[in-house]
């Protein structure tokens, strides 16, 4: 008689493993450069993402060089590098830092970490999650038992979120 269930998506649907699939720097910054900064000031968070951009840095993080690190919630980060304001995150904290960048920018899919060197826009990166390998065959099979509605919940980005309800039939 069940007709709808409702899931979260990282950890239930997705592994939860993220991983740092694209470095982009704008404005003069190398990929290594770009990705050595935001690592860094990183180093201070035990968020999921923060630990991908840590992974994909892959080389000992001098904790010495940070300062100063504050976590804004759904946002992202600020933190002082070698007397550098650090900003990393989403959109928002962008737009709340008042760091100026290409606005199409904000229109790239996908779970972004922007950054920004002393208020000055550096590049992104594009972070990934995979989908578990019984996923798929997990919704086909509820649907085939006559559950009618299956519904996603996620704090990520609603065209992350469309994406991935796409593949599965969500």
């Amino acid at each position: 008689k069940l007709k709808t269930i409702v899931f979260d998506k990282t950890g239930t649907i997705t592994k939860g493993n993220f991983k740092v699939t694209e470095v982009i720097p704008v404005n003069g910054y190398t990929s290594e450069q770009l990705l050595e900064t935001v690592a860094t000031a990183e180093s201070g968070s035990t968020h999921p993402i923060a630990k991908s951009i840590r992974d994909a840095y892959g080389k000992s993080i001098n904790g010495n060089h940070m300062s100063q690190f504050k976590e804004i919630p759904a946002h992202g980060i600020q933190a002082t590098v070698q007397n550098k304001e650090i900003i990393a995150g989403n959109d928002k904290i962008l737009h709340r830092f008042d760091v100026a960048h290409q606005y199409h920018f904000c229109d790239l899919s996908g779970t972004i970490v922007h950054v920004a060197i002393d208020r000055n826009y550096v590049g992104y990166l594009i972070i990934s999650d995979e989908i578990k390998e019984d996923s798929h065959r997990a919704m086909k099979d509820l649907h085939k038992l006559g559950v009618e509605e299956l519904v996603m919940l996620s704090g990520d980005d609603s065209c992350i979120v469309e994406d991935l309800a796409g593949k599965l039939g969500i």
